[in-house]
């Protein structure tokens, strides 16, 4: 701030932070101060995998009709839920012009699917049935860490102990303290966090 209204271009202008967990912090202020900004060497907080991963689950609770998200999510982690299963659920789906999660209740229609993809896949729709019932009664950020325990997503992280996926866990922790400060505007606020 002190260096714009010197009259230094915005161009000159670098911030740098030590881990990418930290970019969350700056991306915020800087969009509320409304600056452009650019990331170097790196992708924006909310553009990261693990995070539109983890706003997908999130999405898809809230809004089961949402397919872009259902089909980001219905093997991540990896369920054994492959690329034929989904061209047959989408088919079905399209084909009855209904969404894909509610063709996740007729999977007995779907001939085209042998027992162990019907399988997997009911094991998926129970997996989200459980997860909405929570979503019903959860703050926004206990939802997500539970999220990513029942799905296994932070275990198959964790599994990897490669240093992208202790980033990826960084990251996703940062998620979940940044629903922690909507909480506290959204109760300062006298609203309730959704």
């Amino acid at each position: 701030e002190k260096a714009l209204r010197a009259g230094v271009s915005p161009k000159e202008i670098a911030v740098f932070y030590r881990i990418h967990a930290q970019s969350r912090v700056l991306e915020e202020a800087l969009r509320a101060a409304n600056h452009p900004y650019q990331i170097v060497g790196g992708t924006k907080f909310y553009e990261r995998a693990e995070i539109k991963d983890a706003l997908s689950y999130l999405r898809v609770l809230v809004n089961p009709a949402s397919d872009v998200d259902l089909l980001r999510v219905i093997n991540v982690p990896a369920r054994g839920i492959g690329s034929t299963t989904l061209e047959r659920l989408v088919a079905f789906a399209t084909e009855n012009g209904i969404p894909v999660a509610q063709t996740l209740e007729h999977l007995d229609a779907l001939s085209a699917l042998g027992p162990a993809p019907k399988k997997k896949l009911t094991q998926f729709r129970e997996l989200l049935a459980s997860l909405q019932k929570l979503a019903e009664t959860l703050p926004p950020s206990e939802l997500l860490s539970r999220v990513l325990q029942e799905t296994g997503y932070a275990e198959a992280l964790a599994a990897d102990e490669s240093a992208e996926a202790e980033a990826r866990l960084e990251n996703l922790e940062e998620l979940v303290s940044s629903l922690v400060d909507y909480e506290a505007e959204a109760a300062a606020a006298g609203e309730a966090p959704t």
